[in-house]
């Protein structure tokens, strides 16, 4: 059995940690405008070379996801992204043609969870309708008043508030010629450029673009394990088990498995379940920062049953063996108690990620043997069919 994670996503060389860089590209750039109903887009450049900006909205079956983007261009039409949904911060790609834009995030934005299996799907938005906009922004101020004229004398009573995103067409002095971005009516007028929130949103926004990872020692701390999980966002079942279990103490519950320069995973402890561990993995390629994720493995169903869920990924149960010499990882998961029956996996670790090699299983109503009799997990009947055990 050979399985692989299509993870869709090309990035540029950084070790983990450091800050980010990229040579100058070869730039496909996407014209302004609107990208069907739920996407709108600007081009703009600026001292530092081309820059995008945007707001994705999209509403239903009650449910409403809005986020704010920031890109720069990186190579062969990709694009570096960060995502601004409340106080999430979401880093991912884009690929760029000349009227289409294909998104790649390995998460959705906190409040899209009800679409992130479409958001991780490498969504195609095409140009629909060309606008002369150069840049999309957030209002950071309580209170933004349009004005007539791009003096502060030329007050207007409307006014906007932190949060409404606007499109620039055109700037003066310390004001910018503005549109409200609403559904059912339009109000433009200009704005003083104080009242716009940073390119990247925020402190923590410009972090994550420069430095996305947060830090690691060993072991790890309780602070270390809140910003990762700021950063992956794994599920809640996950989180309230460990905290349960590890109340009152300092322990993290994270740890690196490093398998050299193209390959490292990260286990999260979720806490013990019965007769044993729960975990997940998370795949972090040192040189695709953006690209790392949560994983979901064959044999273990991904995480569906919560209400809030920002991307698919696997609980793990059982005894996970590391052989960082040979670069693979054993998982043995037991059905029961007894451990006379269960499954056993064994994966490489390759730099596209884990690669399924062996998958064995031996079913709880196979004959009772003694304990000297019982055959070990690695010589369990081959698993021979794509139907997940559990």
């Amino acid at each position: 059995v050979v399985r692989r994670w299509s993870l869709g996503l090309r990035g540029w060389v950084v070790l983990l940690g450091t800050a980010l860089t990229w040579a100058a590209p070869a730039q496909t750039l996407p014209p302004s405008g609107q990208y069907g109903p739920q996407l709108r887009l600007a081009l703009d450049r600026d001292e530092d070379g081309p820059l995008l900006t945007g707001l994705y909205e999209r509403s239903e079956y009650g449910s409403h996801c809005r986020f704010a983007l920031y890109g720069r261009p990186l190579t062969d039409g990709q694009w570096k992204l960060l995502l601004a949904a409340g106080d999430d911060r979401v880093l991912g790609r884009a690929q760029a043609g000349e009227a289409r834009w294909q998104m790649q995030l390995a998460r959705a934005p906190r409040g899209c969870e009800a679409f992130h299996e479409s958001l991780t799907a490498a969504p195609s938005f095409e140009l629909t309708q060309s606008q002369d906009w150069r840049q999309i922004r957030l209002i950071d101020s309580p209170r933004a008043h349009f004005h007539e004229r791009p003096t502060a004398q030329a007050q207007r009573r409307a006014y906007l508030v932190r949060g409404d995103a606007i499109a620039i067409s055109d700037d003066q002095d310390a004001f910018v010629l503005a549109l409200y971005l609403t559904a059912g009516r339009s109000t433009d007028g200009w704005l003083a450029r104080d009242a716009l929130q940073p390119l990247t949103f925020d402190a923590l926004g410009e972090q994550r673009w420069r430095r996305p990872l947060p830090g690691l020692s060993a072991p790890a701390t309780v602070q270390q394990r809140l910003a990762w999980r700021d950063w992956l966002d794994w599920s809640d079942d996950c989180e309230a088990r460990f905290q349960a279990q590890h109340a009152g103490d300092q322990s993290g519950g994270l740890n690196l498995l490093s398998f050299g320069a193209t390959a490292n995973l990260l286990r999260i402890s979720c806490g013990s379940l019965a007769y044993q561990e729960s975990f997940i993995y998370a795949w972090l390629p040192p040189g695709r920062l953006e690209r790392s994720q949560l994983l979901t493995l064959p044999g273990y169903p991904p995480d569906l049953g919560e209400e809030r869920l920002s991307s698919a990924h696997s609980t793990l149960y059982g005894l996970d063996e590391v052989d960082r010499q040979r670069g693979e990882i054993t998982i043995l998961t037991r059905y029961r108690g007894a451990g006379d029956c269960g499954q056993w996996q064994r994966y490489d670790i390759a730099a596209d990620g884990p690669v399924l090699r062996e998958w064995r299983e031996r079913a709880c109503d196979a004959p009772l043997l003694d304990d000297e009799n019982l055959p070990l997990p690695q010589e369990w009947p081959l698993h021979t069919t794509d139907t997940d055990p559990s």
